[in-house]
C-alpha cells in the first residue's frame, strides 16, 4: 500500500518487548472488571505471551505504539480493502487506540462510533474520510476512502454506524482482533545496493512520504506515487547500481529554487533559509517578513514563477535543487528542462495531506534534505504540542461554512477529505459540505450558486477565505456580493470571520488556525485571533 504504514526501528521493537512484558508481569492496572476476573486474565495473558514473538496480548492495556491489527464486520459490503488483507494500523497514544482502515471504495462517506440514529441527531461528530492509495499485489494501485476509527476494546464487538452515498444510514457491529507489533526488517525498505538499512522515519501524521535511512548517512525519500529521492552526504557518491527511478539530491543542497510558495515558512523555521538562492514570487508577493528582507538585501533573487524560470539565472548561479509545488504538474516541459539542465526537481505533495499537522510535518522532509533534523524535530514537537491543547475538546455543535467567491460569482469551496475541515473538527466544529467530492487531485472545487446557498444558509458559522480573491472590507461588501447572504443565519448573528492572506505562508498556520477555529466556535470573544478577523 502506499499510505505510510509507520514501521517501527529495532530500538523501538525492543523498548515494546519490555513494556509487553512489563504488562504481562502484572504491572497492568486493575480495572473492576479485570479484578473480578483477575485469575481468568492472568491466565490468558500467560498464554498468550508465549505465542508468536509479535502477537500482542488483546486482553492487555497496549503500550503508546503503532500496531497492525485486524478489522472484523458484519457485512460483505463493509470491509477493508482486499490489498490490506482485512487489516489496519492501530495507534496507542495516551492509552486511547486509534484504527486507521483503507476501505474497499469510496462509497462510504461517514462514519459514526455509534448508532445510526445518534449520528442523524443535531451536533454528532462524523468521523472523516481521508484519501488512500492502496496497492494491490499485481502493482496495480486505487484510490479509496480510510477512516480513523476510535477503537474502545480488543476483541469485543463496538457499534459502527455508515452512509454512503445515497444518504442513508446503517447500523454495523464490527471487532478489532489479532493485534501485532509492526516490525521492521531490510526487507521491509527499499533496498539501496551497497548501503545497509539503518531505520525508517518514524512519522506522526504524514501519509505521502517515507524516508528511510541508510548507513553512511543516506537517506532514501519515497513521495508515495511520485518519485522516490537518494540524499547523498556531501563528500559521498550514489551507489553505481542505483534503480533509474530514483533521483539523486548531492548534498549540500545550498542553491534552491524554491518556486513551492507554501514550503519557504518551514525552510525558515528550520534554519535552512540561507539554503534557499531562488525563489519563484516577487517581494510583494510575500506575506511573511524572511523572504521579503532576504530579497531586498540580495541573499535571495526572483528567479521567475514556476511556470516561467529563468533558466540562464539558475544555471549561472549554480541552482542545484528546484523545489515545486503541485502547479509544475501543469507544465511538464518546465520539469523537463530543468533536468534536461542538470537541476533534479522535487515535488511538494503536502497539499494532498489530509490531517493539517500532516502538512506540517513535512518541514521533517525539508531538515533532512538541508541537514536540519534537530531544529525540525523542535518545531513540529512544538506545533504537535500547541495541537494536543484541542484533545478531547467539547463538541460546539456549530456548523461551519469555509469558502470564498470568484469574480465570475461562482463559489470554490474545500473537500470533505481537506485539511481545512480536519482543523475545523478537531476544534469542536462541523464543516458543511456542499455538493459531492468531485473526482481530482485540487482540494478545492467550485460548485453553483443555487448549491451552495441550500448547503450554507443555515450556518452557524461563515469563514470567507481571502486568500483566494481579494479581502472584504465589512459585512456590508459580502451582502453586495449577493443579495442572498442577507438571509443567511451566520450573518444576521454576526458570526462571520474572514481568512488572512498570510495563512497559507506561514509555518505555524495549522496550529494557530486551528485555535482560531476553536475560540470563535466556543465563544471566547477576548482571546485575540491570529489568522481570522470578524467582519462587522
Amino acid at each position: 500500500m502506499k499510505r505510510n504504514s509507520r514501521m517501527r526501528g529495532v530500538g523501538g521493537l525492543l523498548a515494546l518487548a519490555l513494556g509487553l512484558s512489563m504488562l504481562v508481569g502484572g504491572c497492568r492496572a486493575k480495572t473492576p472488571e479485570s479484578s473480578a476476573g483477575s485469575s481468568e486474565t492472568a491466565a490468558k495473558e500467560e498464554t498468550t505471551a508465549v505465542t508468536a514473538e509479535s502477537q500482542v496480548a488483546a486482553t492487555a492495556a497496549l503500550p503508546d505504539g503503532v500496531y497492525t491489527a485486524r478489522f472484523e464486520t458484519d457485512s460483505s459490503m463493509f470491509h477493508v480493502s482486499e490489498a490490506m488483507h482485512d487489516r489496519g494500523t492501530l495507534t496507542v497514544k495516551d492509552g486511547k487506540m486509534t484504527l486507521h482502515v483503507s476501505l474497499q471504495s469510496k462509497r462510504i462517506l461517514n462514519l459514526f462510533p455509534g448508532r445510526a440514529e445518534d449520528a442523524k441527531k443535531d451536533g454528532a461528530v462524523l468521523l472523516q474520510p481521508t484519501t488512500d492509495t492502496v496497492k494491490f499485489e499485481d502493482g496495480s494501485t486505487q484510490e479509496v476512502y480510510g477512516f480513523d476509527i476510535p477503537v474502545p476494546a480488543l476483541d469485543t464487538e463496538f457499534p459502527l454506524a455508515l452512509v454512503g452515498t445515497k444518504g442513508v444510514w446503517y447500523d454495523h457491529q464490527v471487532k478489532v482482533t489479532e493485534v501485532k507489533a509492526e516490525e521492521v526488517s531490510q526487507a521491509a525498505a527499499p533496498e539501496i545496493p551497497g548501503l545497509r538499512f539503518v531505520k525508517r522515519m518514524d512519522l506522526r501524521y504524514a501519509k505521502t512520504f517515507d524516508i528511510y535511512f541508510y548507513e553512511k548517512n543516506f537517506a532514501l525519500i519515497d513521495v508515495h506515487g511520485a518519485a522516490r529521492y537518494l540524499v547523498i552526504p556531501e563528500g559521498e557518491t550514489a551507489p553505481k547500481e542505483l534503480p533509474g527511478d530514483v533521483v539523486r539530491l548531492q548534498q549540500p543542497l545550498d542553491h534552491i529554487y524554491l518556486a513551492a510558495t507554501a514550503a519557504m515558512s518551514l525552510f525558515e523555521v528550520n534554519g535552512a533559509l540561507g539554503d534557499v538562492r531562488f525563489t519563484g514570487t516577487r517581494a510583494e508577493g510575500w506575506h511573511i517578513d524572511a523572504p521579503k528582507q532576504a530579497l531586498s538585501s540580495g541573499a535571495m533573487r526572483f528567479a521567475g514563477k514556476y511556470s516561467a524560470p529563468d533558466y540562464e539565472l539558475l544555471t549561472s548561479e549554480g541552482c542545484n535543487l528546484a523545489i515545486e509545488s503541485l502547479m509544475i504538474l501543469h507544465a511538464p516541459e518546465v520539469k523537463e528542462m530543468l533536468e534536461r539542465l542538470g537541476i533534479p526537481v522535487f515535488v511538494d505533495y503536502s497539499s494532498n495531506e489530509s490531517h493539517p499537522l500532516g502538512r506540517t510535518e513535512w518541514v521533517r522532509l525539508y531538515g533532512v534534505l538541508t541537514n536540519h533534523q534537530a531544529e525540525s524535530e523542535r518545531f513540529f514537537d512544538a506545533q504537535c504540542e500547541k495541537m494536543d491543547t484541542l484533545r478531547n475538546v467539547a463538541d460546539s455543535g456549530k456548523q461551519v461554512v469555509f469558502f470564498a467567491m470568484n469574480r465570475d460569482g461562482s463559489f470554490v469551496v474545500r473537500r470533505r477529505t481537506d485539511y481545512v475541515p480536519k482543523m475545523i473538527q478537531l476544534a469542536g466544529g462541523h464543516y458543511v459540505g456542499v455538493g459531492a467530492d468531485e473526482a481530482g487531485r485540487s482540494s478545492v472545487q467550485r460548485v453553483s450558486r443555487e448549491a451552495f446557498f441550500e448547503a450554507a444558509r443555515d450556518a452557524d458559522v461563515l469563514i470567507y477565505n481571502a486568500t483566494v480573491e481579494a479581502p472584504l472590507k465589512d459585512l456590508a461588501e459580502l451582502k453586495a456580493k449577493d443579495e442572498l447572504f442577507a438571509d443567511f443565519k451566520a450573518v444576521q448573528a454576526g458570526e462571520v470571520y474572514q481568512l488572512g492572506g498570510d495563512m497559507y505562508q506561514s509555518a505555524d498556520a495549522v496550529a494557530g488556525l486551528t485555535l482560531d477555529f476553536y475560540h470563535v466556535l466556543h465563544g471566547e470573544t477576548d482571546v485575540p485571533l491570529q489568522y481570522l478577523r470578524k467582519l462587522s
